[in-house]
């Protein structure tokens, strides 16, 4: 039984959204056809499953995902065949996760209501961090490579490899001199221009300046490294997106490294 570190409290409701979950599949077999349309929070609400059988919200739902995906552990509940395979409930669980994601962006909710200079200013409190909710955004609405499965990347990888090779595209193309080049401005692009001492320096006294420090949260007192990767690319690059915060990152670590060893 795999109750280690569990409370009674906790068991018990363990077991009533485990049996619940039978009796769902018993009254409400639509369950399964429901889940194509509506996620676990709406199918509960739509069948009013808290106030019919006298639970809270949050065992409602869980107790709508069992009757889904079935009970195959112990906890003292006799196992149960699924409505829907593992499979399908993950492949729809995650259509749901992309339309919830298109939603919050297209309705600006969240994140995605806020200007770039209230983003900057959640930076300074501990909040978000810029690159990461482009990301996070291309994640749930399931657009670029996150449209295509491991086996359609794996295949385009061979097959764009192997073209490239045989048409002397791209790199393949280049003479040794011009992939030094390419090299560079690739380098370039992603912000890995050589620092010169004066600006690792002054990225430096940044991270000791409350001003570039984060306000609140887990990070108080840490330097925010895309405010600094901000003022660094005004002063130093024309404004130019060259330092990025990962790259401000890594440069101070291993400047502070170099301070550190001097010292000893």
């Amino acid at each position: 039984m795999k109750n280690d570190g569990l409370n009674g409290d906790q068991m018990s409701a363990i077991r009533r959204g485990l049996n619940l979950g039978r009796a769902l599949q018993k009254d409400h077999p639509e369950i399964s056809t429901m889940y194509k349309d509506h996620t676990l929070p709406e199918i509960s609400d739509r069948l009013s499953v808290s106030s019919k059988y006298g639970i809270n919200e949050t065992i409602a739902v869980i107790a709508v995902y069992n009757a889904l995906r079935g009970h195959y552990e112990d906890f003292g509940v006799s196992p149960y065949e699924g409505l829907l395979s593992k499979e399908e409930i993950n492949r729809i669980g995650k259509e749901h996760q992309r339309n919830n994601g298109r939603k919050t962006r297209d309705e600006k909710i969240g994140i995605f209501g806020r200007t770039n200079d209230e983003r900057l200013e959640d930076c300074k409190k501990g909040g978000y961090k810029m690159g990461g909710i482009r990301g996070q955004e291309t994640y749930e609405t399931g657009v670029g490579i996150y449209a295509r499965t491991p086996e359609q990347h794996s295949d385009d990888s061979v097959i764009g490899g192997n073209k490239s090779y045989e048409e002397k595209l791209g790199v393949h193309g280049m003479s040794a001199e011009q992939r030094v080049e390419a090299g560079r401005k690739s380098a370039a692009s992603r912000g890995q221009i050589s620092w010169t001492d004066g600006e690792i320096e002054h990225a430096y006294k940044l991270s000791l300046t409350s001003e570039y420090m984060h306000q609140s949260g887990r990070h108080n007192g840490r330097a925010c490294n895309e405010l600094i990767a901000l003022e660094l690319n005004k002063q130093f690059h024309d404004s130019e997106a060259v330092r990025t915060e990962d790259t401000v990152y890594k440069s101070l670590y291993r400047h502070k490294k170099s301070l550190e060893s001097k010292v000893e």
